[in-house]
């Protein structure tokens, strides 16, 4: 994957020979002000900025389409708008950073799943490893490894990937930080005429 084929592929959203409009276009991954970060901090970057959605034709989304960011700060910097206003869509998104905490699990249940992972890895490296009753956990290899104070590292989790079976118990929420700009996933609309 790099940055060139996901551009691609929203310029062209072929799909067994049909070509598709866009309806919503979620973005579940990281973010900086004026940067929606695939693949951070792992490498290749995939780092999407808004002259590489303004270089896309502007009529790839259906009428009503919708841009979701849950990439923290898409709204900062005129980015979102940027995207609704050459799309003519609805961008929902965060100013602040995005808190993806409570989407997986219960924070007061960490210390048991993290506990498990690192007690089944000794003899089940490697494979996906079952945590009772409601997550897996899959290898993911080099993930939380290139952020030196992760606390991965100290859980004996990096290198894996956390998932719940049922699915997530929640969407990402907006986080505390920074405290000067808005709280909230806000709706930005086109402001083209």
């Amino acid at each position: 994957m790099s940055k060139s084929t996901v551009l691609n592929h929203l310029r062209n959203r072929v799909i067994d020979g049909k070509e598709h409009k866009i309806r919503n276009l979620v973005f579940f991954c990281h973010g900086t002000p004026g940067t929606i970060a695939w693949n951070y901090p792992e490498r290749p970057d995939i780092d999407l900025e808004p002259d590489d959605f303004i270089g896309l034709p502007s009529n790839i989304f259906s009428l009503g389409g919708r841009i979701f960011s849950y990439a923290c700060q898409t709204a900062r910097q005129g980015f979102g708008q940027s995207l609704a206003d050459h799309f003519d869509v609805s961008v929902r998104a965060f100013y602040r950073r995005s808190f993806y905490e409570l989407c997986l699990r219960d924070p007061s249940d960490s210390d048991r799943i993290a506990t498990i992972l690192r007690e089944h890895r000794e003899t089940q490296e490697g494979q996906k490893i079952d945590i009772p009753p409601d997550h897996e956990a899959f290898p993911h290899p080099g993930l939380g490894t290139n952020i030196p104070f992760t606390r991965g590292r100290a859980e004996g989790t990096r290198n894996y990937a956390l998932w719940r079976k049922g699915g997530a118990i929640g969407l990402p929420i907006t986080g505390n930080t920074p405290a000067e700009q808005p709280w909230g996933f806000i709706e930005l609309q086109s402001q083209e005429e």
